[in-house]
């Protein structure tokens, strides 16, 4: 653990809906894990999300003030200028970045539920990959959903389930996604010679790799449920075992463009294809090893 910079996690904390408690107070340790704000997070309760036409009732002031204020103090990482001034348009803002200083990597962490109004995040989004361009940090992003224009599957062994909901279709606009902008902000950084890892996203429960729609020099990884099975994840969950658990160790290696996803846990999926290492080109975005 000693050489692991930081834990992240992807979304969705809280137990089911925003009514039921914040897990991390339960665990050892918890507030040290860099967070992002999921759907589920910024549900109130199950019948807002049943029984109306109010996508999310929490507003980004109340995801920040459960989610992220306890912790984030402690995280080492940069917010926009106006979190704390309720008159600012960045006020409560649930995005942030770190920067890792002896890798030259920038992790970027947006929220994906509360970005309506194509306004205050995508200005911080631009100023902030600019900045990583005049530093020559290599960037990499986190956030909730995934692409608005789906994905194409790269061939791997995390991508164990395509298609099960047609949530990635190629070209099938997603409901609940991250908006196209922000692709198009990052193409941008690289046309402007920024160097682009990945994206690092959660929502669906299960792993899936692939290259974003339109925007195809970007990667973007989801990453399992790290729970017990549900009727979302077609892997076997045994509890009490190794396999209960799913994290994805993630290096990157700016010196050699490398990009290395090992995991940790759960590695078989439902079709018996191992999970064990993804090793990833991110210049050149050839597959190096897949296992």
């Amino acid at each position: 653990s000693e050489y692991i910079a930081d834990a992240i996690h992807t979304g969705d904390v809280v137990a089911g809906y925003w009514d039921n408690p914040n897990p991390w107070n339960q665990v050892k340790g918890a507030e040290k894990i860099l967070n992002v704000v999921g759907n589920h997070d910024c549900w109130k309760s199950y019948k807002v999300w049943s029984e109306t036409d109010i996508p999310y009732d929490a507003t980004a002031e109340d995801a920040y003030k459960k989610i992220l204020a306890p912790f984030i103090n402690g995280w080492n990482v940069v917010q926009p200028s106006g979190v704390n001034d309720k008159a600012s348009e960045n006020w409560c803002a649930c995005y942030y970045y770190k920067d890792y200083p002896k890798s030259k990597v920038r992790l970027i962490v947006l929220d994906c539920i509360h970005d309506r109004d194509g306004g205050a995040q995508v200005r911080w989004f631009e100023k902030v990959l600019q900045d990583a361009v005049d530093k020559g940090l290599t960037v990499i992003c986190a956030e909730h959903y995934f692409a608005q224009t789906g994905l194409a599957s790269v061939d791997s062994g995390f991508s164990t389930n395509p298609y099960v909901y047609g949530c990635y279709e190629p070209n099938k606009p997603q409901i609940e996604c991250l908006r196209d902008i922000f692709f198009t902000c990052v193409d941008k950084f690289i046309d402007n010679g920024g160097a682009f890892v990945c994206w690092l996203s959660g929502h669906d429960h299960e792993d899936y790799i692939g290259l974003v729609c339109g925007h195809e020099r970007q990667l973007q990884i989801l990453v399992g449920k790290a729970g017990e099975k549900d009727i979302y994840i077609h892997e076997d969950r045994t509890p009490g075992t190794v396999n209960q658990d799913l994290f994805n160790l993630v290096t990157v290696n700016p010196s050699k463009h490398l990009l290395v996803i090992q995991r940790i846990g759960c590695n078989v999926g439902p079709q018996m294809r191992s999970k064990n290492i993804f090793c990833f080109d991110y210049l050149s975005r050839n597959i190096v090893v897949k296992e």
